[in-house]
């Protein structure tokens, strides 16, 4: 019988030691969200419980009673101080500076929109700033050309369902200096994001807003997947210049134009516009062009970064006017 005991308490120890493993590499990594951080304490309650129940078995058929009493108070103990810490943890998970807290996840994601192109393929992505305006990249509108009224997006409906709408051009054209365009919503919708600058208290992470269709792209010679889902990738800010910004990230071809977030508050302090390389391959290009203040802002931000992403800062002073 006791050996029975020892075994399953040994067994019950190995578990208890790779879950405390596991916890604290997600309180420090967050790779798997709030709920399977909530999942873990949870499993961990109840190896703890597991264990003293079997140390009370082993005292009891020892004859220890003062032992077990010992025990099973310290049992209670240990319950109600890991109780604590999983409501206090949890808070922290969900208010984590690389995550979106849960709160506003779903006003960002009713507020983001897909833009299509001419042939209603997936072109990149955008987001309402107010109930009837959204903005995104110009140069996701490339295949519509370079005259064009209405634009073709999918949007959340009020039941939580992607819809398609056409979008109408706000601005006779696109502002080419700072790669956006502007359109009009026909009606009001549930939701929109509301802008602020970039944090100016050290706060360095943010949140970029986008759908898989980005990686559906990258995929789709090797695979047949597809999908509309909202996603959330966490970033991290670098470099601040007058009217763009550079952050790192894991982002793809196709999220152009996404919400880049500030996370603990849920504003939306950037748009999406490339990543560094890209912004350094056109750099030339643009100072051959009409486009000299856009190539003289990217050049000042990207110079001297070999990797990360642009943001256009939509809160400056030069952007607000547009």
């Amino acid at each position: 019988m006791m050996d029975a005991i020892n075994e399953e308490l040994n067994i019950v120890k190995e578990k208890i030691k790779y879950v405390e493993n596991e916890i604290a590499h997600e309180k420090q990594h967050n790779t798997y969200g709030k709920d399977y951080f909530v999942t873990l304490n949870s499993q961990l309650a109840e190896l703890y419980k597991k264990e003293n129940s079997l140390i009370a078995s082993q005292q009891g058929n020892a004859g220890g009673s003062t032992e077990v009493n010992t025990l099973k108070r310290k049992f209670e103990n240990d319950i109600s101080v890991l109780s604590e810490q999983i409501s206090k943890l949890s808070q922290q998970v969900e208010d984590n500076e690389y995550i979106l807290p849960t709160r506003y996840q779903d006003n960002v994601k009713k507020s983001s929109v897909i833009i299509l192109n001419k042939d209603k393929t997936f072109a990149g992505v955008g987001f309402f700033v107010t109930k009837e305006k959204v903005i995104t990249v110009k140069h996701n509108l490339n295949s519509y050309g370079e005259e064009f009224s209405k634009v073709f997006a999918r949007i959340y409906n009020d039941n939580g369902q992607l819809e398609d709408v056409q979008l109408t051009m706000k601005l006779t054209k696109t502002n080419h200096n700072f790669d956006l365009a502007i359109f009009n919503y026909n009606g009001s919708h549930s939701s929109h994001l509301v802008i602020e600058d970039v944090p100016s208290n050290g706060q360095q992470k943010l949140v970029v807003a986008s759908f898989t269709n980005a990686l559906s792209q990258q995929l789709q010679e090797i695979t047949s997947f597809t999908n509309d889902g909202f996603a959330l990738i966490p970033s991290h800010l670098l470099k601040i210049s007058e009217n763009h910004i550079v952050y790192l990230s894991v982002a793809f071809s196709g999220e152009s134009g996404g919400a880049v977030l500030f996370g603990p508050n849920g504003t939306v302090v950037a748009m999406h516009i490339e990543t560094v390389n890209e912004a350094n391959e056109e750099i030339e290009d643009v100072f051959n062009s009409t486009n000299v203040e856009l190539a003289q802002s990217i050049n000042s931000i990207v110079r001297g970064f070999s990797s990360g992403l642009v943001g256009l800062r939509l809160a400056s002073p030069t952007i607000k006017k547009i």
